[in-house]
């Protein structure tokens, strides 16, 4: 991540930020996650029902982020 973030000028903190962002952020919307899908069948929902709980917390959490990294790059966050 270190050349990466050198090369579209960000903070290195900022990079790694976004990585963690966007892994985070995957990781409850995969199918193939075997994480959700063991919880998902331990508290007996449908994976459509998920679906419909957290694309409106999606949603809210996306422009979370967005605001934090642009504020973060604006700032120069170290």
């Amino acid at each position: 991540m270190a050349p990466l973030s050198d090369v579209i000028g960000v903070t290195r903190q900022m990079a790694v930020m976004m990585v963690q962002f966007g892994d985070g952020f995957t990781n409850l919307f995969t199918p193939p996650s075997v994480n959700l899908m063991s919880c998902l069948a331990v508290a007996n929902l449908s994976l459509k029902r998920w679906y419909k709980f957290l694309i409106p917390c999606y949603a809210m959490l996306l422009v979370v982020m967005v605001v934090s990294i642009f504020v973060g790059t604006a700032i120069g966050f170290h």
